[in-house]
């Protein structure tokens, strides 16, 4: 199955992507890498993530504070969402329902 990003789950992950890589290019290569292969688990194993909150699935690349909340679309993983985990549930919530 596809993994599609919207417009705006995109923007948040490009920054998060070039806030590591202002810090050390490596670390960056690191989170780009954890994500791939994540969501080419997630795109073989939709079902792979729990949900946060109806639809919402949450995907956590392994070593870094980050989910990404997707939905399993007709034939696609639509990400909605990515945002750092140590904000508070309702501010995580709010995001997701903004989508």
């Amino acid at each position: 199955m596809n993994v599609r990003f919207t417009s705006l789950a995109n923007r948040e992950f490009i920054h998060v992507f070039d806030h590591y890589a202002a810090l050390n290019p490596g670390t960056a290569r690191k989170l780009a890498s954890e994500v791939n292969e994540g969501f080419k688990r997630v795109g073989l194993f939709p079902e792979i993530c729990s949900y946060y909150v109806r639809p919402f699935r949450r995907f956590k690349p392994r070593t870094f504070p980050y989910g990404f909340f997707y939905t399993i679309e007709a034939n696609e993983i639509m990400v909605h969402a990515v945002v750092h985990l140590h904000r508070q549930p309702a501010a995580i919530i709010a995001r997701l329902l903004a989508s």
